[in-house]
């Protein structure tokens, strides 16, 4: 039972959150194992312009490891300052999320 209650809510977070945006979506369509490391960067700035997601959503989205996506390409785009984290006094909490990181040219 726990396990459909986990289920419903997926459903329910989903409805609530609408649809992957179709541009977004066709990205995630052409990922493929052997993808460029920069075409997944530019998938996972699209997806946090999209909205805030966790380490684990992102990971699921683009279809790779949350350890691997923190490596290969979280810590990268925090270096480059393209994304932040949403709780940056607490980098570790198990409640942080991503999201784009505006700059002057987006305003």
């Amino acid at each position: 039972k726990s396990g459909e209650l986990a289920v419903k809510s997926g459903e329910l977070a989903a409805q609530l959150e609408g649809p992957i945006p179709e541009d977004i979506s066709k990205m995630l369509d052409s990922l493929g194992a052997k993808s460029k490391t920069d075409r997944l960067l530019d998938v996972i700035v699209k997806l946090l312009e999209w909205r805030e997601l966790s380490l684990v959503e992102v990971a699921e989205y683009v279809g790779r490891t949350p350890e691997h996506v923190r490596s290969a390409y979280i810590s990268k785009l925090l270096q480059a300052d393209l994304i932040e984290l949403t709780i940056p006094e607490k980098p570790t909490d198990p409640n942080q999320r991503y999201r784009y990181k505006k700059t002057r040219r987006d305003v």
